[in-house]
């Protein structure tokens, strides 16, 4: 006989008390209240990014913003600047701004109701089911592709992981374990134990069909379907962009770095003058003609990084030490711009080829 949901629920919520890695945003009494501001940051960086990458930074953006009152009263810039090294930077402006929104709206108090978080800046259908879960106890389905693989194979289910019928499915899994458990229990226990089972255990490569408390209950273990689903989802295209980026010290050993356009691509982060086309590579003579400056241009670096819809290629040109009128011509042929030291510049929030090119790079 199939074990029931609450017999599920219940080998889930063992499986996760002993198995639960000790990240700096879980108690560690898991069924212990949460502090809502933290689960909200940190679910947050958590949206498309390891909770190894989180678990780095999160510790510096708390001890700037520890709280919502001094994140809402920050500057956007200064919320960039500690997000960078995470990457997807739409998501700190956006965590900025719905900071700002509850603190004027909601009296500073972050909103139990998944439908009221998701009106707010970034936070989608997962994050506020997350969000009121953890923070609140409010039984809410929280699908993510972790937890959509996971149920996919227990279901077994011919399914991409991204497709709704895959997460209409997890949603209706979870609600049944959800309602399964004792009154006075966690329900947000369910989905994080959900998607620590897909993390570290039902993985998308190597499935630990061993180490898993729901294998008793899963068609995909059973049919030795567990490494075919959930069905492969097509490559995502991304469109080629070719990006020159100056690296030059004046005399003081400083850095000309200048602002990003407030929208689009690494928007209002800071970069070395950088000139992006869609064409083919650049070269020193016409990247000069770019700067309109008659500069000693070697190249230094070539690297490429890949966004969600961009395959960037970057090659980096070395202007070497210039004086101080080629500082001054230079500066002012990029409005916006400054001359920094490395120290000042890594404190800028930066993107990650662009801290590469900065911070690693040498003149």
């Amino acid at each position: 006989m199939p074990p029931t949901e609450r017999e599920q629920v219940r080998a889930l919520l063992a499986w996760f008390r002993r198995a639960a890695r000790p990240l700096p945003w879980r108690p560690r009494t898991l069924d212990a209240p949460r502090d809502p501001y933290l689960v909200l940051v940190s679910e947050v960086m958590l949206q498309q990014t390891q909770a190894a990458r989180v678990a780095e930074r999160l510790p510096a953006f708390l001890a700037r913003f520890p709280d919502l009152a001094s994140l809402a009263a920050a500057t956007e810039h200064d919320a960039l600047a500690l997000w960078s090294g995470l990457g997807y930077y739409r998501r700190a402006r956006n965590l900025h701004a719905a900071a700002r929104e509850i603190a004027s709206r909601h009296r500073a108090t972050i909103p139990p109701d998944p439908a009221t978080l998701a009106t707010l800046p970034g936070i989608g259908d997962y994050t506020a089911a997350a969000v009121a879960s953890l923070a609140h106890r409010v039984p809410a389905p929280a699908v993510d592709g972790n937890v959509a693989r996971v149920v996919i194979r227990l279901n077994g289910l011919d399914l991409a992981a991204a497709s709704p019928l895959a997460r209409a499915a997890a949603r209706e899994r979870i609600a049944g374990w959800m309602a399964a458990l004792p009154r006075t229990a966690h329900p947000g226990l369910v989905n994080e134990a959900l998607i620590e089972l897909g993390a570290t255990v039902c993985t998308p490569r190597a499935p630990r069909c061993h180490a898993c408390p729901l294998r008793t209950s899963c068609t995909a273990a059973r049919t030795a379907t567990q490494h075919d689903l959930p069905r492969p989802a097509a490559p995502a295209a991304r469109t080629p962009l070719y990006c020159d980026a100056l690296l030059a010290l004046d005399r003081r050993g400083r850095l000309l770095v200048e602002p990003r356009p407030a929208r689009g691509l690494w928007a209002a982060l800071w970069q070395a003058p950088t000139r992006e086309h869609n064409a083919r590579r650049a070269t020193a003579r016409s990247l000069r003609a770019w700067l309109a400056l008659d500069l000693p241009l070697t190249r230094a670096d070539r690297f490429t990084h890949a966004t969600t819809h961009r395959a960037a290629e970057f090659t980096v040109w070395n202007a070497g030490t210039l004086g101080a009128p080629e500082a001054r011509a230079l500066a002012n042929a990029r409005p916006g711009s400054q001359w920094l030291t490395r120290t000042a510049a890594a404190r800028l929030p930066l993107s990650t080829p662009q801290r590469r090119i900065l911070l690693e790079s040498r003149s």
